[in-house]
């Protein structure tokens, strides 16, 4: 856990800015940091880093890198693990219409997911511009390559609840979210993704956030959310849902 954590804080140094104090408004950064532990009966370790990172190329071209690290020990051994990373681009074509393209990848083995990997584009929309509501919708489609964990893919159970070791398929994606502003660095906010399997129609993953972020000082808040996440044609035998309770300390440049 130690060396983890050691190559975490390596991550957070790497994917904040150069110079915090740097006199531009055309890079944006928030890190997110939650680590809980418990002792006693039951000795529990859980740690998650998010970092969110944009970048203004010009006013209507805009680039992001999103990370999102997940470790959880209890009794010394592993029982949760997520790694993603995800690169994009949005394109303003008018005042509140705009396209995008993302690329990225994913692991997580406690969910069948040896390697995921995604690219994909699609169209937005500002319905609400804010400053106190902002509303965005999205739509488009993703290329997955999929490779799963060989241990959770036990046969029988019937064939078309256990997916093949790799496969490659187009998910649509639908994505919705909502904030509501209280001051600049204080919100509400609320997001929903559908991503409808086009080759099996049986299958979809929906995943929903709910989060309030309270600011403490001008660069720290207090972010606390409620993530949920349903694969209606899990990996193998990983359950269907898994859920994301955190508390995290936000750091924002």
């Amino acid at each position: 856990m130690k060396s983890f954590v050691r190559l975490l804080a390596c991550i957070t140094v790497i994917a904040l800015p150069a110079s915090a104090g740097a006199q531009t408004k055309t890079w944006k950064d928030q890190l997110e940091l939650s680590y809980v532990q418990t002792g006693g009966n039951s000795r529990t370790q859980t740690l998650r880093l998010k970092n969110n990172a944009e970048y203004l190329f010009t006013n209507r071209l805009a680039g992001k890198w999103l990370v999102d690290l997940i470790y959880g020990e209890t009794g010394g051994e592993q029982n949760a693990g997520h790694y993603m990373t995800e690169l994009r681009l949005d394109y303003r074509l008018l005042d509140r219409l705009f396209v995008y393209g993302l690329g990225g990848a994913v692991k997580d083995n406690f969910a069948g997911i040896d390697g995921r990997y995604y690219t994909g584009a699609g169209l937005g929309y500002r319905v609400l511009a804010g400053p106190t509501h902002t509303l965005v919708v999205e739509a488009g489609a993703n290329y997955n390559v999929e490779r799963y964990t060989p241990t959770l893919n036990p046969a029988p159970p019937p064939k078309y609840l256990i997916p093949p070791i790799n496969e490659s398929f187009v998910m649509g994606r639908f994505f919705g979210k909502y904030v509501f502003a209280f001051t600049e660095k204080s919100n509400f906010s609320q997001s929903v993704e559908y991503l409808p399997n086009l080759k099996e129609t049986i299958d979809y993953v929906l995943i929903s956030e709910t989060a309030l972020t309270a600011a403490m000082t001008g660069y720290l808040s207090l972010k606390f959310s409620y993530t949920l996440k349903y694969d209606q044609e899990p990996a193998g035998t990983a359950g269907r849902t898994d859920t994301i309770v955190s508390a995290a300390v936000v750091v924002t440049l």
